[in-house]
């Protein structure tokens, strides 16, 4: 990232069809010294000379000038993108580029914005006004994701909604207003100090000057994380402090709040901004195919040997923990199935599984329909293999879609999975501290199977583990295998957490709310009751959908074909599905557990003889859970002598395994 000196903001405005006079209003309401630069990047015909500058100079008493290659750009002017060019900045100048189209479509906002989030970090700050189609979604991602601030015209006020409407759908947009509020809002934060700063520094060591606002306040940034752990059941201790502060200084800005006391109040009484400072943490930056050269060594080095090694029949298990909206688990997916192609190799079935901490990415993740701008990366013959165009966004097929499973997880809390041959966990590792880095490798040798290889971003190490891992041929940087060891981490909950509710209809210990409230914690119960259990676990509602995984529920549990579900009966191995709706069914009349024994199980061809056990949970008088117990009496070497009924065969029938 080049470095700059400490500067002023710079706006950088996306607009197409309707977007001239939402450009003109919101002009109109901007003062000319505020001390912020506008740059407007607009859906231009290439073929004409542009009138903007013009135009646009008859509702502003700032200088607008064409963008001009190298031109310097300065506090108190617009600036308009030339036609036939795509802009960029770099080093508070313009650059100019030959147009250029991904899929058809003139991306150029897209262009600018992310090299504005590259350039000016915090300091940057994207608009999108009226517009089709969805260019600058992604730029605003970028821009978010460096620290930036983001904007989107009220679709309601635009005279076509669907630039703006992508980027809100998209979640990365912090502001919505018509273009006079979005006037007024960008005036009101330009003389803020978290958007007047030098960009990041390029190590966490060296504190940006705005985050000397925390000096002294350490006691008041622990009771910000309380309250963070207490409303998102997430620990952020654990982060590293210079990424924390950034993100609460940000917040700040926007709440138009100047102390760290005025934000702690104003956090315990807003679920919302609570919510707002977590999806800021859990920002997550991630692309298809983003490193090719990595890819390239996964195709070429890595996914041969793994795949000629596997025993017919035995899956081919990938975790890409912290993978947010699920761009890195298709491009393995779409990798592994090119390998097997090109190599003619026999088939395994195929298990993906992307977890992330963020619920709202995982949403996203599981449609698999990303804007032009985010399959730009893909060749024409990737694009018609593995996508539909999906009402001018595209979509993952839904043959890949279904090798993917997504689900929330908590690296430094839930279980791993298991038994994996390929992990891969990119720039997440670099936002935690040292003792949280070290568990969570720990815990990936853990998961990974004899041999099994790691993948890690590429600033990120294995540290202090090397007698876990070690490196794959010559590259040293990101690639890691599996070495023998007797160390098997144990995944230990927060022992300051609070236990709520009752079980089994017997009043459970609990504590009040800090505000006086009560709440109901699940997670706590279950970690309250599985402590005196060694079995394997799951956690499930009232609608049979599972929660939560606890030890290795593989012989048991595993994904059915077709459209990824946690649905407990779907996941049943062949001989559990009856058992344990019989079981479910008399605990929720009951209210007491109930456990059944001698239940025959086939799992890969391998038949046992199993007991479960099924103990309600109760929430409050509406709400009830079921924590399931899974328990091995013993292997039988040949099948049941006994069939399943035609009525009584469950869905879950030939499925691979799930592991978790």
């Amino acid at each position: 990232m080049a470095s700059e000196p400490v500067s002023f903001p710079i706006v950088g405005i996306g607009a197409s069809a309707g977007g001239l006079e939402a450009f003109r209003e919101l002009l109109r309401f901007l003062p000319d010294d505020a001390g912020m630069a506008y740059v407007l990047v607009q859906h231009l015909d290439p073929r004409h000379a542009s009138l903007l500058p013009d135009l646009l100079a008859r509702a502003t008493r700032m200088q607008v000038h064409e963008a001009r290659e190298g031109m310097e750009v300065c506090a108190d002017h617009v600036y308009v993108m030339a036609p036939n060019t795509d802009m960029t900045l770099s080093q508070g100048a313009l650059t100019l580029l030959p147009r250029t189209e991904a899929r058809g479509q003139h991306l150029s906002i897209d262009t600018f914005l992310r090299s504005l989030a590259e350039s000016r970090a915090a300091g940057a700050i994207g608009v999108i006004l009226s517009g089709t189609a969805a260019d600058g979604t992604l730029g605003l991602q970028a821009i978010k994701a460096e620290g930036g601030m983001t904007f989107a015209q009220d679709p309601t006020s635009a005279q076509f909604a669907g630039m703006p409407q992508s980027a809100i759908t998209a979640g990365c947009v912090d502001f919505i207003g018509s273009p006079k509020d979005i006037a007024r809002e960008l005036t009101r934060i330009s003389r803020h100090p978290y958007v007047r700063q030098s960009p990041v520094a390029e190590t966490e060591e060296e504190a940006a000057p705005h985050v000397q606002e925390f000096a002294g306040r350490e006691p008041e940034l622990q009771q910000i994380l309380r309250v963070l752990r207490r409303r998102t059941d997430t620990d952020f201790a654990v982060y590293k402090p210079t990424t924390l502060k950034r993100r609460i200084l940000r917040r700040m800005a926007l709440s138009h709040i100047e102390s760290l006391a005025q934000y702690l109040t104003y956090l315990s009484d807003h679920q919302t901004e609570v919510e707002a400072l977590y999806q800021d943490v859990l920002i997550g930056v991630t692309s298809f195919f983003r490193d090719p050269s990595t890819f390239q060594t996964l195709a070429e080095e890595i996914l041969p040997p793994l795949m000629a090694t596997k025993a017919a029949g035995s899956p081919l298990r990938v975790w890409v923990p912290g993978c947010s909206t699920g761009e890195e688990v298709y491009s393995l997916a779409i990798c592994l199935l090119e390998c097997v192609a090109k190599h003619s190799l026999p088939v395994p079935p195929i298990q993906l599984f992307g977890t992330d901490l963020n619920a709202k990415a995982i949403a996203y993740a599981r449609t698999g329909l990303y804007p032009p701008g985010a399959i730009g990366a893909l060749s024409p013959a990737r694009l018609d293999r593995f996508f539909l165009p999906v009402n001018e966004s595209y979509q993952i097929r839904k043959a890949v879609r279904d090798l993917c499973v997504f689900a929330q997880h908590n690296l430094l809390k839930d279980p791993p999975f298991s038994r994996l041959d390929l992990l891969s966990c990119q720039n997440v590792l670099i936002y935690l501290g040292l003792a949280a880095q070290k568990k969570i490798r720990t815990t990936f040798h853990y998961a990974l199977a004899p041999h099994g290889v790691l993948l890690l971003g590429p600033s990120e190490t294995i540290g202090t583990t090397s007698d876990l891992f070690a490196p794959v041929g010559e590259h040293k940087r990101q690639w890691y295998v599996k070495k023998a060891s007797s160390a098997r981490p144990l995944v230990v909950e927060d022992p300051r957490r609070s236990t709520r509710g009752t079980v089994a209809g017997e009043e459970g210990n609990t504590m009040a709310h800090e505000e006086g409230q009560r709440e109901f914690d699940l997670q706590h119960e279950t970690d309250r009751l599985l402590a005196s259990f060694a079995p394997a676990s799951v956690v499930i509602d009232a609608q049979m959908e599972i929660l939560h995984f606890r030890g290795d529920t593989d012989p048991y549990l595993g994904p059915a074909p077709g459209r990824a579900s946690l649905n407990l009966f779907k996941m049943a191995r062949v001989g559990l599905d009856l058992a344990l709706r019989t079981a479910i069914s008399k605990a929720s009349k009951s209210g007491q557990p109930v456990k059944k024994e001698g239940i025959q199980v086939s799992d890969h061809g391998v038949h046992r003889d199993i007991a479960v056990e099924v103990i309600p949970v109760k929430a409050s008088a509406t709400e009830r859970y079921f924590v399931i117990l899974f328990e091995e009496a013993r292997a039988l070497s040949t099948p049941p002598t006994v069939p399943l009924a035609s009525d009584e065969r469950p869905q879950g029938a030939a499925r691979p395994s799930c592991g978790r």
